[in-house]
C-alpha cells in the first residue's frame, strides 16, 4: 500500500511523506481511543470522504476488521485507491447528493475527516443517511471546525482562505464567539466550495436530533475538533 504522491492526497503534508503516514496512524489510534465500546474485531468500517486512504489504510493493515471501505466524491482519488490498494479494500465514488449504495444497519463505524467542514445544504440529509447505514450502537467519528477552532483561527491557514469574504467578516471580530453555524462560500464548484463552522451548541442541538452526542474532543485533527456520535436503537 504505497504512499500517494502529494498531488494524489489533496496536498496533505506537502512533500513530508513520512509525516503523512504518521498523521494517518495517529488519527486511527485517536478513533480507537474515542470508541472503546465498539469491538473492532470483525467490524465493518466506512471512511466517508476518505480521499486516498490516509486513515483507513491503517485500519485495514491491522487485519482485525472484516470490512474496510472508502468512498469519495473525487473520481481521481477513487482511481488511485483502485490501482494501488488490495482488491479486498472496498472503494466507490459517492455523489454529493446524500445516498450510499450500502444496506441499512451494515456498518459498525463511519469516519469522516474534513468532510462536514466543506458541507452546506445537505448536512442533515447526510447525517441521516449515515445513520441509516450504521447498526444500532454504531459510531460516527466526524471532524468539525468548532468553538476551539474559532479561538485560534487567526493562527491557521484557514483564516487566510476565508478572511476576505463578507459572510465571514460579518461574523468575525477579535474575541467574538462563534454563535451559530457559519458557512463561508469561496468557490463556485459543486463540492469543496465552502468552509463550514459548527459551534458546539449547534452540534448538540441539531446533530443531537439524529445521533446521541457521545463527546466533542477539542483540536484532535490539527485545528479541527472531533465529534463522536452514536446511533442508539
Amino acid at each position: 500500500m504505497p504512499i500517494p504522491a502529494t498531488s494524489d492526497r489533496e496536498y496533505y503534508h506537502g512533500d513530508r511523506h513520512f509525516e503523512y503516514w504518521l498523521s494517518g496512524i495517529d488519527d486511527c489510534l485517536k478513533i480507537q481511543a474515542a470508541c472503546p465500546e465498539v469491538p473492532l474485531t470483525g467490524a465493518r468500517l466506512l471512511d466517508f470522504g476518505g480521499a486516498t486512504g490516509r486513515v483507513s489504510r491503517h485500519f485495514y493493515l491491522q487485519g482485525t476488521l472484516s470490512e474496510v471501505t472508502l468512498c469519495d466524491v473525487d473520481i481521481n482519488n477513487l482511481a488511485w485507491v483502485l490501482e494501488h490498494f488490495p482488491s479486498d479494500f472496498g472503494a466507490f465514488k459517492n455523489s454529493w447528493v446524500p445516498s450510499l449504495p450500502l444496506p441499512s444497519e451494515h456498518l459498525d463505524v463511519v469516519i469522516a475527516f474534513s468532510v462536514f467542514t466543506h458541507m452546506n445544504e445537505y448536512e442533515l440529509a447526510w447525517l441521516y443517511e449515515l445513520r441509516r447505514v450504521l447498526r444500532p450502537g454504531g459510531v460516527l467519528y466526524v471532524t468539525v471546525q468548532n468553538d476551539e477552532t474559532w479561538k485560534i483561527l487567526r493562527s491557521t491557514v484557514l483564516y487566510d482562505r476565508v478572511k476576505d469574504f463578507e459572510s465571514f467578516r460579518v461574523a468575525w471580530e477579535e474575541g467574538r464567539e462563534l454563535v451559530d453555524r457559519l458557512v463561508v462560500e469561496y468557490s463556485d464548484e459543486v463540492v469543496h466550495n465552502c468552509g463550514t463552522f459548527h459551534p458546539n451548541a449547534y452540534v448538540r442541538r441539531v446533530w443531537g436530533r439524529v445521533f446521541t452526542i457521545v463527546d466533542i474532543r477539542p483540536l484532535r485533527h490539527a485545528f479541527q475538533s472531533a465529534v463522536v456520535l452514536r446511533k442508539d436503537a
